[in-house]
């Protein structure tokens, strides 16, 4: 079901056994060959084959499209929010969900933002945690937070790539929207810029984890905003990542729906 075409009456009468789904993406830049919606579009191409596949489970909001993307701004394209207010912004969100009937005990009880931006992920987690403590006396309430390339980390990895990780305009995003809407994908200009780093622990290219944290704005990880090998991408490969992402993202759903409520340790003990 998508939250946009119900009722009001239809939302307040929700069973406790419905997540409510909310996509969050970004308005910035993806190299020279991607669409600045582009983790826009690939956060909401999932929701909605996972929303078409069990709308039984899900009711799926409208995506949030605008994020925290600061760390793009001296490329052109972006639209942001600094990370302090896209967390006030979610915090919101959150807050209208849980305090309205749509939440109310017996009714809808689980939240799942998921999310396709990395610069979403800090105050994403940060607004959880505000959340998790202002709601503290609803045990049966429960809100996630999940990048998809995080949730679905080992399902991504059945699918043969010639890149070992998910950045940015890279092979994995780059095939995705070849599969999603190809016709805004430029393919004679996918090529990832230079970079210029020495370094031991940190990986400004995203290609494995990093062992300390660097805030560095983008134009200083590539010298044309894309990372990775965007060159490698096709759209079967992306028809493949899109399938097994949203059959993922569905097996946790079903599982999600039935965590326990939260509880109280210290008086079980």
């Amino acid at each position: 079901m998508k939250w946009t075409e119900m009722t009001a009456p239809t939302l307040a009468d929700l069973s406790h056994d419905h997540v409510l789904l909310l996509p969050l993406g970004s308005c910035e830049q993806h190299g020279q060959h991607l669409p600045v919606f582009t983790d826009t579009f690939i956060t909401t191409a999932i929701a909605d084959r996972v929303e078409e596949r069990i709308p039984h489970r899900v009711v799926q909001l409208p995506t949030l499209w605008l994020g925290a993307s600061h760390h793009h701004r001296l490329f052109a394209g972006a639209l942001s929010l600094s990370e302090s207010l896209y967390m006030t912004v979610l915090s919101g969100i959150l807050e209208c969900l849980a305090d309205g009937p749509v939440c109310s005990p017996g009714h809808a009880k689980r939240i799942l933002l998921l999310n396709g931006h990395g610069g979403n992920v800090y105050p994403g987690q940060a607004a959880l945690s505000e959340f998790a403590w202002k709601f503290r006396s609803r045990p049966d309430l429960i809100a996630a937070f999940a990048s998809y390339w995080t949730l679905s980390d080992d399902a991504i990895k059945t699918v043969p790539m010639e890149t070992p990780a998910l950045t940015h305009s890279c092979e994995y995003e780059t095939s995705l929207m070849l599969a999603i809407n190809g016709v805004l994908v430029d393919m004679s200009k996918a090529k990832a810029g230079s970079l210029h780093w020495q370094r031991t622990r940190f990986t400004p290219d995203a290609s494995r984890p990093s062992k300390v944290g660097v805030a560095a704005p983008f134009h200083a990880r590539s010298s044309n905003g894309a990372l990775g090998h965007p060159e490698l991408s096709s759209e079967e490969k992306g028809k493949q990542l899109l399938d097994v992402i949203v059959q993922d993202t569905i097996a946790f759903i079903e599982e999600f729906v039935r965590w326990d409520d939260l509880k109280d340790v210290r008086a079980v003990q």
